[in-house]
């Protein structure tokens, strides 16, 4: 898959260096919410920040649909995104800050192939078929999350916040 792909929307935060980074903040211009009134600033790893994160690894959740976040951004009035600043720790204790904006308006209009999303829906069906029938046995449910890469990402030396890319979590309407 491409580096951009909508139609869903994820937030996602990423350790972009060759370090770790330890004690990681969240200061936030504006709640995070998708258009159901979800927010997901309130999310404990957003609220409370994060103890640490390794070189490369990131942690992320589902923000929207890009049909329906845009909208919902419009009537917010968030016309500019909102400013982020996270603060963070190398293991040395050397605090570091970035601010940048997320702003998912950035992809507003964009034109995307829903038939892809048809076509990657039954194919994550089919494994999931393929796997429950091999693990039957198994007391664990399954649940199927592949994501892709980064948009809108803003680049630093510890910690990387993503908007975009693509999560199949059990997609409604999919099979």
């Amino acid at each position: 898959m491409g580096l951009l792909n909508l139609p869903v929307v994820e937030f996602v935060v990423r350790n972009v260096s060759g370090g770790a980074a330890q004690d990681i903040t969240f200061g936030l211009s504006d709640p995070v919410e998708d258009s159901s009134g979800f927010v997901l600033s309130e999310l404990r790893y957003l609220k409370e920040g994060v103890p640490f994160l390794g070189p490369g690894e990131k942690i992320g959740c589902l923000w929207d649909h890009i049909d329906r976040l845009a909208p919902y951004f419009h009537e917010k009035g968030l016309h500019e995104g909102i400013a982020v600043k996270v603060g963070y720790k190398d293991l040395t204790g050397e605090a570091y800050a970035t601010e940048w904006r997320i702003n998912p308006l950035l992809y507003e209009g964009l034109r995307y192939d829903a038939s892809q999303l048809r076509q990657g829906c039954q194919g994550l069906s089919d494994r999931l078929a393929e796997k429950g029938t091999a693990d039957t046995g198994s007391d664990k449910s399954t649940n199927a999350t592949g994501a892709t890469g980064a948009t809108g990402a803003a680049r630093n030396e510890g910690v990387d916040q993503e908007a975009g890319g693509q999560r199949e979590r059990n997609v409604p309407g999919c099979g």
